[in-house]
């Protein structure tokens, strides 16, 4: 007659079945032989149904259960835990008791109240390396502010280092939780990328919006604008640009051509004209010349960015060299006042790769709105007088990777 163990005895066979195959093979057809149906064990013993646990009690059966004075069928071979309490039903525990449902752990209501902010008050701040490749300023983040006043400081850590101090007003910037956690949080911090920087800046130096105008109500003109010392433009000076989320910054006298040019991309491709970064501040050039050398970044106070004359575009492969991004913007964007220059390209005059080459950087040469043909750099004038070479001095500018 076959006869079913009660709940408790079949719930302890379970456990030790998942055990034995845990341990193999081996270890799984000892366990079996221990588990055998009740009746006889080894030498004749018999089993108790109540526990599960097999009939028998010489040295031998104790050896080859993988026991030592322990319980058989236990396959880690270890004497039981001492501390743990007896399991219910066994010989240790007297007589058998009834199995005690889990009593499942009630579930926190949920609330609408805003979250306390769990971040420590001190510790954490530390300096993080990003040594990711860039793409864009926004690097698929989400969590967008703008600086809300002029001077906004970007630190290389809380308590370290100033990476710059002279952010202008409305100065996008992406709040990064992933390496703010890296860093060790901090309440009233936010690592952030900005600028094409990353650092720690103040919670309370940001905001939602951005209040930047988004036209040249003044009127203002590329001579007015370049007067200004480089790097240090007032922001009235700048506009944001209207079709770019980031509300990135650009020198006023600039945006009318860069909205044409944007209407012809968008009227090309379907899709808005993607802006990086454009005016750039003086201690922000300092930094990224003394980061990115003089390949990758002009010398302070000659970049055309620190006149908020030049854009960056993302560095994706449809506006890297030979990208169908970059090849029209290349053909078409001097009939709208802003070129890519020819010594930024891909390879230099005698076919070699050009170490300043920079797909992504495109400049504003005048106009204030008007169509003028793409500018040569070279030009050589035929003088019934004399031959002269007339060159254009410009100096290389830089951008980042």
């Amino acid at each position: 007659m076959k006869i079913t163990p009660p709940a408790p005895a079949r719930s302890a066979l379970r456990q030790r079945a998942r055990l034995a195959m845990a341990a193999g093979a081996t270890a799984l057809a000892l366990a079996l032989a221990g588990c055998q149906a009740p009746g006889t064990g080894a030498e004749g013993a018999p089993g108790n149904p109540a526990t599960g646990q097999a009939g028998g009690s010489t040295a031998g059966e104790a050896a080859a259960s993988g026991t030592a004075g322990g319980t058989a069928g236990d396959p880690t071979g270890g004497a039981p835990d001492v501390t743990a309490p007896p399991a219910p039903g066994s010989a240790a525990s007297g007589a058998a008791k009834p199995a005690t449902p889990p009593t499942a752990k009630p579930k926190p209501a949920k609330s609408d109240k805003p979250r306390a902010d769990t971040r420590p008050t001190s510790g954490g701040g530390r300096y993080v390396r990003i040594n990711e490749d860039y793409s864009t300023n926004r690097a698929g983040l989400a969590d967008r502010f703008f600086t809300g006043s002029e001077g906004a400081q970007l630190f290389r850590s809380i308590g370290g280092a100033l990476i710059a101090g002279d952010l202008p007003a409305n100065s996008v910037a992406y709040r990064d939780v992933a390496y703010e956690r890296a860093g060790g949080q901090r309440r009233g911090w936010y690592f952030v990328r900005t600028q094409g920087m990353t650092g720690w800046m103040k919670e309370a130096a940001l905001v939602r919006e951005s209040t930047a105008p988004t036209s040249n109500a003044a009127g203002l003109t590329r001579a007015q604008v370049r007067a200004q010392p480089n790097g240090r433009l007032p922001s009235g000076s700048l506009v944001a640009i209207p079709w770019d989320s980031e509300r990135t910054l650009l020198a006023a006298p600039a945006l009318a051509d860069l909205t044409r040019l944007n209407a012809a991309f968008q009227a090309r491709f379907g899709r808005p004209l993607q802006i990086d970064l454009a005016y750039r501040t003086r201690q922000t050039q300092d930094y990224l010349f003394k980061e990115l050398g003089p390949n990758l970044a002009a010398i302070p106070g000659t970049s055309n960015h620190g006149w908020g004359d030049a854009i960056d575009v993302p560095e994706t492969p449809e506006y890297a060299f030979g990208g169908k991004y970059y090849l029209w913007l290349k053909a078409n964007a001097g009939t709208y006042n802003w070129i890519h220059r020819r010594n930024l390209e891909e390879f230099t005059v005698s076919g070699a790769r050009n170490p300043n080459a920079e797909a992504w950087h495109f400049e504003y040469l005048g106009g204030e709105g008007t169509a003028s043909p793409h500018p040569a750099p070279l030009r050589l004038l035929n003088n019934p007088s004399r031959w002269c070479i007339l060159v254009r001095i410009h100096h290389r500018d830089g951008g980042h990777t």
